[in-house]
């Protein structure tokens, strides 16, 4: 069986296209954990609608503790021997569990997934119903961990879902003792960083099976600086730096951490934005690790140096720093 956890939030808009989707899956052997993190609106009337019509679908409450913690009590919940996650605003082709549980299980693989496709309209279900051929493609692990870490500097790769958990079927039993740091922005791209260093080599379906809907106000896509969402920020990469395997240098790969790292430091610098005092002693523990690592940018390394040794310096460096 497969557990399906989806957290909603205010997602009245969207939420039922979301549901008609899993309910209309091919593959039938679905528990639907549907997880409400403190909805104010009519999300939990739709909910409750739907789990008269369908036994298979489980309504969990919490108050608004966040996207991670509403997942991590689905992850507690499921029964079921896979495990996948939907956003309550996206969709998936009518064979996307069928397709992922058999690709899954062609092999001894901890995950399987699909391409994805960016705001398939909603009213629009032509593409959601074209005609898709099995077949599958096998990811190694090291193809893998490279175009995840190169996704965090330069964004999306080939349509491959890598730093987010939707777009994936996981092994239940790969995922024991593994949760989701509460953070306010990108939980997902911190539990995959820390779960890719063990998974394996990955099976892929080379056909666009989830539809993702990207809104302009997101916590993740608004042009916000709260210092909420800018120390979120800093958390992530410090959460991501601290996880590394202890037995492998990965220069490359911290290096394009170290430096959103400190770019996102020298922008809260430059913007005069007030954060906590205790990241700039946590991200001092990185300088010099950062100035060796030959991966980094100069401009950044002379940015560092400038800003713990010569402050002043620092600032009319800043007026030509790039954001």
């Amino acid at each position: 069986m497969i557990s399906v956890i989806i957290p909603f939030y205010n997602s009245s808009d969207y939420l039922a296209n979301t549901i008609d989707g899993i309910l209309k899956q091919t593959y039938l052997n679905l528990e639907i954990l549907l997880i409400n993190d403190g909805s104010t609106d009519e999300s939990l009337e739709i909910c409750n609608r739907y789990r008269k019509k369908d036994k298979r679908i489980k309504i969990y409450n919490q108050e608004n503790l966040g996207v991670a913690t509403a997942r991590n009590l689905g992850l507690k919940m499921a029964s079921g021997n896979y495990i996948a996650f939907i956003d309550s605003d996206d969709t998936i082709h009518p064979k996307y569990f069928e397709y992922l549980h058999k690709a899954i299980n062609e092999g001894p693989f901890n995950i399987a997934l699909t391409l994805y496709e960016n705001d398939i309209i909603q009213s629009s279900n032509k593409k959601l119903f074209y005609k898709i051929k099995y077949n599958v493609k096998l990811i190694s692990q090291n193809d893998f961990i490279n175009k995840l870490f190169l996704s965090m500097k330069v964004g999306e790769i080939d349509s491959l879902p890598l730093g987010v958990v939707w777009g994936k079927l996981y092994r239940k039993k790969f995922l024991e003792n593994l949760f989701f740091k509460n953070l306010y922005i990108s939980s997902d791209i911190e539990f995959s960083s820390r779960i890719c260093w063990k998974m394996g080599d990955s099976i892929l379906i080379p056909e666009k099976m989830y539809y993702w809907k990207i809104h302009k106000n997101s916590l993740s896509h608004k042009d916000d600086n709260s210092t909420k969402k800018l120390e979120s920020e800093l958390d992530l990469w410090l959460h991501i730096l601290s996880n590394f395997p202890d037995i492998l240098k990965l220069k490359n790969y911290r290096g394009i951490c170290l430096e959103q790292l400190y770019k996102k430091f020298l922008y809260i610098r430059k913007k005069k934005i007030n954060i906590n005092s205790h990241y700039k002693s946590q991200i001092a523990k990185y300088k010099f690790e950062l100035l060796s690592n030959n991966y980094i940018l100069i401009k950044i390394k002379i940015g560092i140096i400038l800003f713990y040794n010569i402050p002043f310096l620092y600032r009319v460096y800043n007026k030509i720093m790039v954001k």
